[in-house]
């Protein structure tokens, strides 16, 4: 039996016919999962949803609205009509939902972020030490550890040189790695790996809104949903969440090469549409 083509090469798909093929996949699996709604699929094998067939069915149908999105430019019709679909059918709608992979070292299942990160290879961008402290985020201490030298939390550009990257301001100690839950040792047995989460729904429902979809809720609403649901995953409580939907404040500018604040949009729900989809 031939195991290959005999070619030197393969011409890669095209992004129209994976993304269609996508549409049709996902056509089959709900199709298939629908036949067994209310059962259990694989019990404690299934490290995200263990086992239950109607939580695969609402990860599906999320997959569906982000594929939908992501062909969205290029081709309007087919992602309104899955977009909608999805939605209809029942995307996710609370952190109940979430596509979490549930390590184990009894199974021999690991987060490789713990693991990787003492390489020293990973640490905070400039981009997100603008908006994370500019939206005094509640998130910051659990993304990001302050760096090891300054106790700061302080970001890095990226595409930096050789030259600009050796220098002492830009070791890594001097730069904030990920937070607790990938930095600590041993942690690639109990950090969970996040696959897909309710606020990505969410957010991806408010873009579509915007673009007149059929979302089931008006993009102000998914927008702060989106908000709520993240924030709540991370650990914020009711009063950190109303504050950050409410906030005015704008990501800050960087000490390190003058850098400008990566915009100036805020929080708070702007009366602007053009603002509103920059903010989703």
């Amino acid at each position: 039996t031939a195991v290959n083509n005999a070619e030197n090469s393969v011409a890669y798909d095209t992004q129209q016919s994976i993304y269609a093929d996508f549409i049709v996949l996902l056509d089959a699996a709900t199709t298939t999962l629908a036949g067994f709604a209310g059962e259990n699929a694989f019990g404690s094998n299934d490290q995200i949803y263990g086992g239950s067939v109607n939580k695969w069915i609402v990860f599906a149908n999320t997959l569906r609205l982000r594929v939908a999105m992501r062909i969205s430019k290029v081709d309007p019709g087919t992602a309104k009509t899955q977009a909608e679909k999805a939605v209809a059918a029942g995307v996710m709608e609370s952190n109940a939902d979430n596509a979490i992979f549930k390590v184990s070292k009894s199974d021999n299942s690991f987060n490789p972020l713990p693991i990787m990160l003492p390489w020293n290879e990973f640490r905070m961008s400039a981009s997100m030490e603008s908006v994370l402290k500019g939206y005094q985020d509640p998130r910051l201490p659990v993304y990001f550890r302050p760096a090891k030298n300054t106790g700061l939390f302080t970001g890095m550009r990226n595409g930096l040189s050789v030259a600009q990257i050796s220098e002492e301001k830009r070791h890594y100690d001097m730069i904030s790695t990920m937070g607790p839950p990938w930095s600590t040792p041993g942690n690639e047995y109990i950090t969970p790996i996040e696959v897909i989460l309710a606020s990505e729904a969410y957010f991806l429902r408010a873009e579509g809104a915007l673009k007149g979809w059929n979302m089931g809720i008006t993009a102000e609403e998914a927008y702060n949903k989106g908000i709520e649901m993240s924030l709540s995953y991370w650990g914020a409580d009711a009063a950190a969440i109303a504050t950050y939907q409410a906030g005015t404040t704008t990501p800050v500018a960087l000490d390190d090469f003058n850098t400008p604040p990566m915009t100036d949009i805020a929080v708070k729900w702007d009366a602007n549409p053009a603002k509103q989809l920059e903010q989703v």
